[in-house]
């Protein structure tokens, strides 16, 4: 008899992260660049994992669609990030009781635009992560042109430079 996790289909979105962090007199935000994320990394991933185990009551699923079956499918849904050639991306990992269609596929994106524009929830975007070079602020989605969320090929095609295909950019 196989378990839950064996049946189950895994899939990824990326997206590009912003981060602000207090400038040294704590009145004011300065951007954060890549450089700031790659050294605080752990803290990074550590406080969006605490983030998400807070809201354990609350299940993030059921606010990323309203369609009832595909709320069924989605077993879960985790914001994390993962470092690709240096850049640290935003990477929200679906777990589904089975594949999407591309209309889904189109549903759950729009989906999980909404919550990083919301900050997850209202949350983790406006929780400090504290470092040693301040308190950081990161967020999975901004108005530049330059924002995307993408699944596993899109982002694969993308970072090859190929032609961007069905992707939110």
């Amino acid at each position: 008899m196989q378990n839950q996790n064996e049946k189950s289909v895994r899939m990824n979105f990326y997206c590009p992260l912003t981060a602000q962090i207090d400038d040294p007199d704590g009145f004011d935000y300065a951007e954060a660049d890549n450089s700031v994320l790659l050294r605080h990394e752990d803290q990074v991933r550590g406080a969006l994992l605490r983030e998400q185990r807070l809201g354990d009551d609350l299940d993030i699923t059921q606010y990323i669609t309203r369609n009832q079956a595909l709320n069924d499918k989605l077993l879960s849904a985790i914001w994390d990030i993962e470092t690709v050639s240096d850049t640290v991306y935003g990477c929200i990992h679906l777990r589904l009781s089975e594949p999407l269609t591309a209309e889904e596929k189109v549903e759950i994106r729009e989906g999980l635009l909404g919550q990083n524009a919301d900050g997850l929830c209202e949350g983790v975007e406006q929780h400090p992560i504290k470092t040693s070079d301040g308190n950081l602020y990161v967020s999975f989605w901004n108005s530049g042109e330059d924002y995307f969320l993408l699944d596993d090929g899109e982002f694969e095609q993308h970072l090859s430079g190929g032609p961007q295909m069905g992707g939110y950019q």
